[in-house]
């Protein structure tokens, strides 16, 4: 395998991201789209099958548009060369699943962080270590200070992402499209 990650449980509860993995990424089933959010790399491998090579080729004969453009590319490049971390390792709060039982590595991405948002799923964990560290009074006015209205700007990069997804499909060059006369996975 070139890498180990674990799956995006993000696309599985949002049609969004459902949309953009099939129509503008062309993986299928959407389970295999891995998060880049916590990485184990196998450079041996990179080296060996020139990963950096395919990557820059890719990059500069389709400029393809993505929405998680480093995720996209290595998803695309390693597709059957990925080892699937246990969720555990990559928890991410998300609003449509409970809770993992003693998640390994906590990443709050989006606008799940728990020194904007109160409440945030996980976000214990954060405070515990938190409170830990000579920033503990800058984390907490940090989240004091961020505005109802900050909130709202943050949520509605979701709706930014939503219409970016709709501007992709209609690009010539999309993962999907390319895959139809080219391969994209390196060898």
């Amino acid at each position: 395998n070139m890498f180990a990650s674990c799956p995006d449980l993000s696309i599985r509860y949002m049609p969004l991201l459902q949309k953009y993995i099939k129509e503008c990424q062309g993986i299928l089933p959407a389970e295999k789209y891995i998060n880049n959010g916590v990485i184990v790399f196998n450079m041996k491998a990179f080296r060996d099958k020139h990963f950096v090579d395919k990557f820059y080729y890719l990059m500069d004969k389709y400029h393809f548009d993505n929405v998680d453009p480093d995720q996209a590319y290595m998803n695309e490049i390693c597709e059957d060369k990925i080892y699937h971390l246990p969720k555990e390792w990559d928890a991410m709060p998300n609003e449509s699943i409970p809770e993992f039982e003693n998640p390994k590595i906590v990443h709050y991405n989006l606008f799940f962080k728990p020194w904007h948002f109160a409440d945030v799923q996980y976000g214990h964990y954060f405070w515990d270590v938190a409170k830990k560290t000579p920033y503990y009074d800058e984390l907490k006015k940090q989240l004091a200070d961020f505005t109802d209205e900050d909130r709202q700007r943050a949520r509605a990069d979701l709706e930014r992402m939503a219409e970016k997804v709709d501007m992709i499909v209609q690009e010539p060059n999309t993962w999907a499209k390319v895959k139809q006369h080219e391969s994209v996975k390196i060898d």
